[in-house]
């Protein structure tokens, strides 16, 4: 068992490494295309570019490849340590109390199968996303999507002047989500992203999501971009946007 679990680790490490090495070819590929362009060579661009989207798909493929094997080798791991825990004298099995065969959901880990239903940022167009509870379960079946540019799901005036042109309260995916969070009084949620939280020169979700999250409560993010790297955040939350209530 440990000789799969080794070779596991290494079917990873060899995945990751050929999305390393796709990210370079693509790199390769869009400064081809740009000479090609400068030349005038409209066709050869064309194709040039293709390759590069091809390229994209097969990093995220391949990102994908190396999250499910380490699952993979996460499992036989744990066969491993469950068939040394639940090991009996005179050859009989025993089950540890309170054991249970359902995985307990961890939101600091990775879960590829959280992504279903949600497309790439460059097919999409816009940001998706999936939204779960603090046991691992959807929230809703819902894809969650941008809203209009400056649309607010908090009620009017409840937001504080330093916050009101922050991307959260402009219709990006994390306030609609923060909302959710004090509508609904979730103390800890999990949102996977197509796209990592965004910057927007320091207005942005990357860095003010915190204060539209409910104070105490507990918001982790996964995301996962076009190129196939994967950013997770963990976010507190102070509550501190707004000047009273902000799920009434």
């Amino acid at each position: 068992m440990d000789e799969v679990a080794a070779s596991l680790g290494g079917n990873k490490s060899e995945a990751e490494g050929l999305a390393a090495q796709l990210a370079a070819s693509k790199q390769q590929a869009e400064e081809l295309q740009g000479q090609l362009a400068a030349l005038g060579a409209e066709g050869a661009a064309n194709l040039a570019s293709a390759a590069v989207q091809t390229i994209e798909g097969l990093m995220s493929e391949a990102a994908g490849l190396a999250g499910r094997i380490g699952e993979a080798q996460a499992q036989v791991l744990a066969i491993r340590q469950g068939s040394l825990l639940t090991r009996g004298t005179a050859g009989t099995a025993t089950t540890p109390v309170g054991s249970s065969s359902a995985p307990t959901f961890n939101p600091r880990k990775f879960d590829p199968t959280k992504l279903a239903g949600l497309r790439r940022y460059s097919e999409a167009g816009t940001a998706e996303g999936k939204l779960y509870r603090s046991d691992g379960s959807p929230h809703s079946d819902r894809v969650l999507r941008a809203r209009p540019p400056g649309s607010s799901p908090f009620p009017p005036g409840s937001v504080r002047g330093r916050y009101r042109d922050t991307t959260p309260n402009r219709g990006h995916i994390e306030g609609e989500v923060a909302a959710t969070m004090h509508r609904d009084q979730l103390n800890e949620a999990t949102l996977y992203l197509n796209a990592e939280p965004c910057d927007n020169r320091g207005q942005g979700c990357k860095e003010n999501t915190h204060a539209f999250v409910p104070e105490g409560s507990v918001l982790n993010i996964w995301a996962v971009n076009d190129d196939g790297s994967r950013v997770f955040k963990r976010v507190n939350g102070t509550g501190e946007a707004f000047n009273g209530q902000a799920g009434n």
